[in-house]
């Protein structure tokens, strides 16, 4: 039980998603402490295709550096089975995965958030030390769901103010003001959700990850609900805030945006299909020879 004077609160998104854990001390309008939030990290590396492993040979040993590292994920359910081995991503990195629907791209984010119930995950590595075991909350992740996971009773701030370690102090306030701002919301700075439009709550979302200052920021199907045009200017907004914070970036979506297939020739793009990594590569590398049917349509859509 938590000390007098202390909370202990967990909390959990519109749909029951676990989203965070808090310890603390309460100060005067939102919980003061808490902890970060859940995302999920992206890959490339040793265990997918060929092409994944030839861009690996020079890159930190395992357990060095700053080099997220899996050795082994798996999750078996009836019909189905995601495998994915020996992947690993550098630190900043930005990394987008598709494939068609069902094909294992939200299970291994919440495999290796800690979210999966049945998965199996081995030698989760971020920096040398062993992730495995660890709960949700102590990974260095934050996680953006698919329905966003916005608390109604708490305006912008106040959602930004709980999302951070060490509560709403008069720095933080001016900073939260500030990415408000940069993510065109300024001006909603005590709007609750309901009173936002899609696109505003979408912003909002994406504030409250990056509030948190974690490691990787994990995006699951951020553009699902929104109209091409909206798509492409909060994925160039997500982008380039993530990029000025030296942030890791794992992005799931079907809309690939101008800005990420330009972007995205030096950063590692992923296609899940039936529970595997069937390409990998830079944007002009899927394009130019797609191994699959289906990216081969995918990239059609998006030339």
């Amino acid at each position: 039980m938590p000390a007098p004077g202390r909370f202990a609160i967990a909390c959990w998104g519109p749909s029951g998603v676990f989203l965070c854990a808090c310890f603390g001390t309460c100060p005067r309008s939102v919980p003061g402490r808490a902890v970060r939030g859940m995302t999920t990290p992206a890959f490339r590396g040793v265990g997918a295709p060929a092409a994944c492993r030839k861009r690996d040979r020079n890159r930190v040993s395992p357990g060095r550096g700053s080099v997220l590292e899996i050795d082994d994920v798996r999750v078996e359910r009836p019909g189905f089975v995601l495998h994915l081995a020996r992947q690993r991503l550098d630190a900043g990195s930005r990394l987008t995965i598709v494939g068609p629907s069902g094909g294992g791209k939200s299970t291994l984010l919440r495999a290796l958030l800690g979210l999966e119930p049945r998965a199996s995950v081995r030698g989760l590595r971020w920096k040398g030390r062993d992730l495995h075991g660890l709960p949700p909350h102590r990974r260095p992740f934050a996680w953006m769901p698919q329905d966003l996971g916005l608390w109604p009773h708490l305006d912008a701030l106040e959602h930004l103010a709980f999302a951070r370690s060490r509560g709403a102090r008069l720095r933080a306030v001016d900073e939260d003001h500030e990415l408000l701002r940069q993510l065109g919301i300024g001006h909603r700075a005590h709007a609750r959700p309901l009173s936002l439009s899609a696109g505003e709550r979408q912003r909002l979302a994406f504030a409250r990850v990056m509030a948190q200052q974690p490691q990787w920021a994990v995006l699951d199907e951020p553009f699902s609900h929104l109209d091409p045009v909206l798509a492409e200017e909060l994925g160039h907004a997500f982008f380039t805030i993530a990029r000025e914070r030296g942030m890791g970036l794992v992005l799931v979506s079907h809309h690939i945006g101008r800005h990420q297939r330009s972007s995205l020739q030096a950063d590692p793009f992923w296609v899940i299909e039936n529970g595997g990594v069937t390409q990998c590569g830079g944007w002009q590398d899927i394009a130019r020879t797609p191994a699959t049917p289906w990216i081969e349509r995918f990239v059609d859509l998006h030339h």
